[in-house]
């Protein structure tokens, strides 16, 4: 059969045809322009990705904005202490801007002038010794009895 064959309504196949109920009669090839969808899901997949491209940047300058002061706060109470290590007690750690790294600082440079005044009053303790020795090196023994090469003690 040519052409296209039209049933009446009800449209009831079989009628028309000899064939049984779920046999294949033919296939349909279908030809559809899908650019405006692909165009559409890559505009799609773009946008989110500049979107989340922003997004992760605004987090990395949120996080390095807390951070960076305690990065900071570190590096310089590092470098204070490499500096006590080596008997220079005198430096001070670097504050910033936030409160419970200034209070840390704070204690840090604190402990540093406690430690700084404590080691000079035991240095002058010991050389107030040590020059005490030295006289009493210098200075001969009292000469009185029983200190004779002889005495007996």
């Amino acid at each position: 059969v040519t052409g296209v064959q039209t049933c009446a309504l009800p449209i009831y196949c079989l009628g028309c045809h000899d064939a049984k109920e779920g046999d294949t009669l033919g296939a349909i090839s279908m030809i559809m322009d899908i650019s405006d969808i692909r165009d559409s899901g890559l505009s799609s997949v773009l946008s989110v990705g500049i979107v989340a491209i922003i997004i992760l940047i605004l987090i990395q300058f949120v996080v390095n904005g807390f951070i960076n002061p305690y990065i900071m706060l570190f590096d310089s109470i590092k470098t204070v202490m490499e500096k006590a290590q080596n008997g220079n007690y005198g430096n001070k750690v670097v504050t910033t801007n936030s409160k419970e790294s200034q209070e840390v600082a704070l204690w840090i440079n604190n402990l540093l002038e406690k430690l700084q005044k404590v080691f000079k009053e035991m240095e002058s303790k010991i050389d107030i010794f040590l020059t005490h020795k030295e006289k009493d090196k210098k200075t001969p023994p009292a000469s009185g009895p029983g200190s004779g090469p002889g005495a007996v003690c």
